[in-house]
Protein backbone atom coordinates (compact mmCIF):
# COMPACT_ATOMS: atom_id res chain seq x y z
CA UNK A 1 0.00 0.00 0.00
CA UNK A 2 2.54 2.66 0.76
CA UNK A 3 4.48 1.75 -2.46
CA UNK A 4 1.37 2.49 -4.61
CA UNK A 5 0.53 5.71 -2.44
CA UNK A 6 4.27 6.87 -3.03
CA UNK A 7 4.36 5.91 -6.97
CA UNK A 8 1.07 7.25 -7.26
CA UNK A 9 0.96 10.40 -5.67
CA UNK A 10 2.06 14.20 -6.74
CA UNK A 11 2.20 15.21 -3.04
CA UNK A 12 6.00 15.47 -2.32
CA UNK A 13 5.25 15.55 1.36
CA UNK A 14 2.70 12.34 1.11
CA UNK A 15 5.27 10.73 -1.32
CA UNK A 16 8.36 11.46 1.20
CA UNK A 17 6.39 10.17 4.40
CA UNK A 18 5.31 6.84 2.49
CA UNK A 19 9.36 6.30 1.62
CA UNK A 20 10.48 7.11 4.70
CA UNK A 21 7.81 4.58 6.40
CA UNK A 22 8.59 2.12 3.77
CA UNK A 23 12.28 2.19 4.43
CA UNK A 24 11.50 1.76 7.97
CA UNK A 25 9.67 -1.54 7.56
CA UNK A 26 12.19 -2.63 4.73
CA UNK A 27 15.73 -1.64 5.46
CA UNK A 28 17.30 -3.67 2.92
CA UNK A 29 14.64 -3.82 0.14
CA UNK A 30 16.13 -2.40 -2.82
CA UNK A 31 12.31 -1.32 -3.63
CA UNK A 32 12.59 1.62 -2.89
CA UNK A 33 15.32 2.15 -5.08
CA UNK A 34 14.54 1.15 -7.74
CA UNK A 35 11.14 3.33 -7.56
CA UNK A 36 13.35 6.55 -6.72
CA UNK A 37 15.59 5.64 -10.29
CA UNK A 38 12.00 6.12 -12.26
CA UNK A 39 10.91 9.29 -10.44
CA UNK A 40 14.00 10.83 -9.89
CA UNK A 41 14.75 10.02 -13.85
CA UNK A 42 11.54 11.88 -14.34
CA UNK A 43 12.27 14.63 -12.28
CA UNK A 44 15.57 15.13 -13.81
CA UNK A 45 17.52 14.65 -10.19
CA UNK A 46 20.32 12.69 -11.90
CA UNK A 47 22.69 12.73 -9.17
CA UNK A 48 19.72 11.29 -7.06
CA UNK A 49 19.13 8.34 -9.57
CA UNK A 50 23.00 7.73 -9.43
CA UNK A 51 22.60 7.45 -5.88
CA UNK A 52 19.70 4.90 -5.74
CA UNK A 53 21.43 2.44 -8.87
CA UNK A 54 24.25 2.50 -6.32
CA UNK A 55 22.21 1.53 -3.85
CA UNK A 56 20.71 -1.04 -5.29
CA UNK A 57 23.81 -2.07 -6.75
CA UNK A 58 25.03 -2.73 -3.25
CA UNK A 59 22.23 -5.20 -2.57
CA UNK A 60 22.71 -7.13 -5.66
CA UNK A 61 25.90 -6.37 -6.95
CA UNK A 62 27.40 -5.38 -9.78
CA UNK A 63 24.58 -5.65 -12.75
CA UNK A 64 24.97 -4.57 -16.57
CA UNK A 65 21.46 -3.37 -16.59
CA UNK A 66 22.48 -1.05 -14.08
CA UNK A 67 25.67 -0.19 -15.57
CA UNK A 68 23.25 0.53 -18.66
CA UNK A 69 20.77 2.81 -16.83
CA UNK A 70 23.96 4.64 -15.19
CA UNK A 71 25.28 5.17 -18.91
CA UNK A 72 22.06 6.91 -19.68
CA UNK A 73 21.88 8.81 -16.49
CA UNK A 74 25.40 10.15 -16.89
CA UNK A 75 24.51 10.80 -20.81
CA UNK A 76 21.42 12.99 -19.50
CA UNK A 77 23.73 15.00 -17.42
CA UNK A 78 25.89 15.76 -20.14
CA UNK A 79 28.84 12.96 -18.94
CA UNK A 80 29.52 11.71 -22.43
CA UNK A 81 33.05 10.27 -21.23
CA UNK A 82 31.45 8.29 -18.44
CA UNK A 83 27.89 7.44 -20.21
CA UNK A 84 30.34 5.61 -22.73
CA UNK A 85 32.33 4.13 -20.10
CA UNK A 86 29.17 2.20 -18.23
CA UNK A 87 27.84 1.79 -21.76
CA UNK A 88 30.75 -0.29 -22.81
CA UNK A 89 30.84 -1.83 -20.02
CA UNK A 90 27.92 -3.53 -19.59
CA UNK A 91 28.10 -4.31 -23.53
CA UNK A 92 31.01 -6.20 -22.12
CA UNK A 93 29.81 -7.76 -19.57
CA UNK A 94 26.51 -8.99 -20.70
CA UNK A 95 26.63 -9.60 -24.67
CA UNK A 96 23.33 -10.11 -25.21
CA UNK A 97 21.79 -7.34 -23.71
CA UNK A 98 21.06 -5.16 -26.75
CA UNK A 99 19.64 -1.43 -25.27
CA UNK A 100 23.13 -1.46 -24.24
CA UNK A 101 24.90 -1.35 -28.01
CA UNK A 102 22.49 0.74 -28.85
CA UNK A 103 23.54 2.95 -25.63
CA UNK A 104 27.08 3.12 -27.13
CA UNK A 105 25.67 4.21 -30.67
CA UNK A 106 23.92 6.68 -29.12
CA UNK A 107 26.76 8.27 -27.27
CA UNK A 108 29.20 7.79 -30.24
CA UNK A 109 27.09 10.27 -32.61
CA UNK A 110 26.04 12.75 -29.76
CA UNK A 111 30.30 13.11 -29.51
CA UNK A 112 30.64 12.70 -33.40
CA UNK A 113 32.80 9.69 -33.01
CA UNK A 114 31.83 7.79 -35.57
CA UNK A 115 34.74 5.57 -35.95
CA UNK A 116 33.15 3.75 -32.84
CA UNK A 117 29.62 4.33 -34.11
CA UNK A 118 30.80 2.03 -37.40
CA UNK A 119 32.92 0.02 -34.87
CA UNK A 120 29.80 -0.45 -32.38
CA UNK A 121 27.18 -1.32 -35.85
CA UNK A 122 29.36 -4.14 -36.63
CA UNK A 123 28.83 -5.23 -33.16
CA UNK A 124 25.31 -5.25 -33.08
CA UNK A 125 25.66 -7.00 -36.60
CA UNK A 126 27.86 -9.59 -35.94
CA UNK A 127 26.98 -10.47 -32.40
CA UNK A 128 23.34 -9.59 -31.77
CA UNK A 129 22.64 -10.59 -36.06
CA UNK A 130 20.76 -7.49 -36.55
CA UNK A 131 20.86 -7.02 -39.83
CA UNK A 132 21.06 -3.73 -40.37
CA UNK A 133 20.29 -1.45 -43.91
CA UNK A 134 23.33 0.54 -46.03
CA UNK A 135 22.99 3.70 -44.01
CA UNK A 136 23.90 5.35 -47.46
CA UNK A 137 20.35 4.46 -48.67
CA UNK A 138 18.73 5.88 -45.41
CA UNK A 139 18.16 9.47 -47.20
CA UNK A 140 19.07 11.84 -43.80
CA UNK A 141 22.52 10.09 -43.49
CA UNK A 142 22.94 9.32 -47.39
CA UNK A 143 22.75 12.93 -48.12
CA UNK A 144 24.46 13.88 -45.04
CA UNK A 145 27.89 12.34 -46.72
CA UNK A 146 27.27 13.09 -50.66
Amino acid sequence: MLMNTAYSTNNEEVYTASINSYRKQYPDSPTIDLLLIDRNTQAGKYDEVLKSINAVEKLVGNDPHLDNLRSETYYKKGDFKLALEYAERAVKNEPALVTSYWTVLGISLKIKDYNLTAKDLNLVERKRKIALADLKEVPEIGRAHV
